[in-house]
């Protein structure tokens, strides 16, 4: 049973890994060390959904955020993460 999406997220790993050096804060990206089946999955349901939802308040997002970028994969895939 889950209460919120924050957990939903932190059980498929899709949360960000943090690091904490004491006098230092950061968010290393996402942490993976949930179940890896159901973040692949949810990772394939972002990608059909931007593709049959076109229209989608989701998919206008994804669009402005990739697009005002260069043409890179790596903006994609962590823009991607955020839609999942």
């Amino acid at each position: 049973r889950f209460d919120n999406q924050k957990q939903v997220g932190s059980c498929v790993g899709l949360v960000p890994q943090p690091y904490d050096s004491g006098t230092m804060r950061i968010d290393q990206g996402i942490s993976k060390q949930g179940n890896r089946r159901v973040r692949s999955l949810l990772i394939e349901m972002a990608w059909m959904w931007l593709r049959y939802q076109p229209e989608s308040k989701l998919s206008i997002w994804f669009a402005e955020k990739t697009n005002s970028q260069a043409p890179n994969k790596r903006g994609r895939r962590v823009a991607i993460v955020a839609v999942a």
